[in-house]
């Protein structure tokens, strides 16, 4: 992806397809190598582990109402 050059780079929605740790990771190292002096993220509707409460409601969901413990620091 060709990123035009500027003060502040905001990228605004999905950076990744189901929110998980490895495509954040990639998300972060190619993020974080740009040249933007301030950069600012704003989280999309896939970015689940970044909404503590949404995620919670998911996951019940998805298990048939079963309450899943969910791992410290998942959702910070």
């Amino acid at each position: 992806v060709k990123v035009p050059d500027g003060d502040v780079l905001i990228h605004a929605g999905d950076f990744t397809w189901k929110g998980e740790s490895h495509e954040i990771e990639d998300f972060n190292e190619w993020f974080g190598n740009l040249p933007h002096k301030t950069k600012i993220i704003i989280a999309g509707n896939h970015e689940l582990p970044f909404d503590e409460e949404r995620f919670e409601r998911i996951i019940t969901r998805i298990n048939e109402g079963q309450k899943v413990e969910i791992p410290e620091g998942y959702c910070k």
